[in-house]
């Protein structure tokens, strides 16, 4: 593996490369960030899948709540990772915004609890979320955010700590929602948070104070590489980009071989082509550049454990 730190990756940091992990290119992937998405076809979803050596995959509905959600476990089976309540959040959110995104005492909100509830004791769900916590300039809800330790959201992270599932917060790192984020996971050692793309805008330094902290605090590292990081995104906000396919930035290399149980994949994107592309990043980008034993824990068992996947 090559360190390369030449002058024109100096801003964006130095970046291990050469994809010395061969059996990263055809290790199994669990992808922890794949959107059900009612204008696709799950049975065309497999295919993209098995085409990319993709064993898993899921997490909540962006619209289309539980009606899509099963649609896809029904085509799937448990090769889809099911997470719910977002497309209801999502709308609680556009009916009052963030004021009532925070009211546990909400009636919309009382009846998608007491909807998640069923469904976990149904063995239905594997987690809550994607939970848009603060996405305030990382999401296309410009202007969200609510206090991460708030009634609703310590209401769904014991909900679903009491059946042994995940919650996956969006929630970029500003000061204020990094503090909330660890008093949540202070509340309930049981529970188990998932950080949707790693924190979106986190630093590695940042993210491994919040994990050697907080033990029940993992990354999912969606969003933070090609094709879903554009290349302006890539230009003007470097500090986002952990990987492509060209190398995967030092700093974030050693944290995650570090802690290489705290780590996951995920795509986050809609189409296939973008999807192929995702997933050649993860395997060039990163994977190929970890130890094999953590591409590994990285690719795929890690969310194995964490989400009890089969």
């Amino acid at each position: 593996m090559l360190s390369v730190c030449g002058l024109a990756l100096l801003a964006a940091g130095c970046q291990t490369t050469g994809g010395a992990n061969k059996a990263a290119y055809d290790v199994t992937i669990a992808d922890v960030h794949m959107h059900p998405n009612a204008d696709n076809s799950p049975h065309h979803v497999l295919e993209w899948m098995d085409r990319n050596k993709v064993q898993w995959a899921g997490l909540g509905a962006l619209r289309g709540g539980r009606e899509v959600r099963e649609h896809y476990a029904g085509v799937m089976g448990k090769r889809y990772i099911p997470f719910g309540g977002q497309s209801q959040l999502n709308q609680i959110y556009f009916a009052g915004d963030n004021e009532a995104a925070a009211n546990a005492d909400d009636a919309d909100f009382k009846s998608l609890m007491a909807t998640l509830e069923e469904d976990f004791k149904a063995g239905k769900l594997k987690g809550i979320g994607e939970i848009f916590a603060n996405g305030r300039n990382t999401s296309p809800f410009k202007g969200r955010k609510m206090a991460i330790d708030s009634p609703t959201m310590r209401a769904m992270y014991d909900l679903a700590a009491k059946y042994g599932g995940a919650i996956t917060v969006h929630a970029q790192f500003d000061s204020d929602s990094v503090d909330q984020l660890k008093a949540l996971a202070a509340s309930n050692s049981a529970g188990k948070i998932i950080m949707a793309h790693c924190g979106s805008n986190s630093s590695p330094s940042a993210v491994r104070d919040m994990m050697k902290a907080h033990q029940n605090i993992y990354c999912d590292l969606s969003a933070r590489h090609p094709p879903k990081l554009k290349d302006r995104a890539m230009r003007n906000r470097p500090e986002m980009k952990i990987f492509d396919r060209s190398g995967l930035k030092t700093a974030w290399h050693d944290l995650i071989e570090e802690m290489p149980d705290r780590f996951m994949v995920g795509t986050d994107t809609k189409t296939e082509g973008e999807y192929d592309g995702s997933i050649a990043s993860i395997r060039q980008g990163l994977l190929a550049n970890l130890t094999p034993e953590t591409a590994e824990k990285v690719a795929y068992q890690n969310a194995q454990r964490i989400l009890k996947l089969e």
